[in-house]
Parts: structure tokens; sequence; C-alpha cells
């Protein structure tokens, strides 16, 4: 296993939920309503997390009834799950090591070489602009990357904030590669994991392709 690399990014960011996703947040989050009579509990999706540990920190993984709806590294357990928690409001987000062990081993796998598909499926939560970016990212391969702008222009745009911000709202690491995306001039730019986490994905990539 590679040298354990000591790196932070940013802290996890509260998100409103409403405010976030917008009119169609209750679709995105996907609520399942079993009984519409009045005086009935409505049951809420279950939301399922579990911790790893890589060479580039730990990491943590939530999945949904459809795949996974986030991997993020984080320094602050605490702090991720809340904001995790916040996201899905009107979930029931439990913890479930055992239940998640496949998942975890496979992420771990794509940590330590990202460019190898673990082949887990996934739960995109965001708005359509944001999940047409996210698709986009999926499409660079592995050990090549994209500036902003280049992909600023794909969706016929010259302004790229719109775009870095769909990029910072990424919620699954590694398998939607947002590290895979530069600046203009190939400098690293930006990464809400840490830039020395991003620079060691895409040596690792580089290497492994």
């Amino acid at each position: 296993m590679p040298q354990r690399l000591r790196c932070s990014g940013h802290p996890p960011r509260q998100i409103n939920s409403t405010a976030r996703f917008g009119a169609n947040a209750a679709a995105r989050v996907a609520i399942r309503r079993v009984n519409s009579t009045p005086g009935v509990t409505d049951m809420a999706e279950i939301i399922r997390l579990a911790w790893g540990s890589s060479s580039l920190g730990e990491f943590m993984i939530a999945q949904s009834a459809q795949g996974l709806v986030a991997c993020e590294f984080a320094g602050h357990r605490a702090a991720v799950e809340h904001a995790l928690r916040a996201r899905f409001v009107d979930a029931t987000v439990v913890e479930d090591e055992d239940g998640l062990a496949y998942q975890l081993v496979r992420m771990r796998q794509a940590i330590e070489a990202p460019g190898v598909d673990p082949l887990l499926p996934l739960d995109l939560r965001g708005s359509i602009y944001e999940i047409s970016i996210w698709k986009m990212l999926r499409r660079i391969p592995p050990g090549k990357t994209a500036s902003y702008s280049g992909l600023a222009f794909k969706i016929g745009k010259r302004d790229t904030r719109e775009l870095m911000g769909a990029i910072r709202a990424n919620p699954i690491a590694i398998l939607i590669p947002c590290h895979r995306a530069l600046a203009k001039d190939g400098s690293l730019s930006e990464y809400r994991w840490g830039i020395c986490r991003k620079r060691a994905l895409l040596q690792r990539e580089r290497e492994n392709t």
C-alpha cells in the first residue's frame, strides 16, 4: 500500500435541502410514501454509512437502496456525518459497517489504484445541471485531465463559475473524478478534499495507465 498521506480538505458544508436542490428536492431525495392516509407516518428511505481507511486518510461512504450517494475523505467524522444528515434531512441515516463491507473494500481499492472501476452503482442526487456535469467528468478517461474552460466550452459556456460550482458540489470522490479537472494552465487549482490528495490521485492514475 502507498505511504499514508496526511492531507486536509475543505470542511463539509451545511446544505439546506430546499435551497440546495430546488423545487424537486423531494423527488431527488427519493422519499417513498407508503400510505397517504392522514395520521399514518410516511416511511423515509434508509441511507447507510460506513467508514474506511486508506493511504489518503479516512473516508466515509453512504449508500441508498439504489447506490452510493457519497464518498468523502474526512478528518472529522462528526462533522461529515452531520453534513450527510443535513443533506438527507428526510431520510433515516444509519451506520452499517458490516452491510457495506464489500463497498468499503472496493472503494479502498479505487483509492489506492484510481482508474480501476470498482463497479459500484451510483445514485446521483443533485440538480439536473449538476448531474450533467458529474456525468461529463465520468467520461474523462483515467490518466487524462480536462481544463475547466474546456469542459465549459463543451456545454456552450465561456464562464466557468457555474461549472466549477457543480464540481465543488460533487459528493462522490474518485468515482465522479473531479480530480481530473484542472485550471487552463494545467495547475491543480482546487479540490474539496485537499490539493495533496488531488496530486496523489493523478500521480497514481498516471502510474496505472
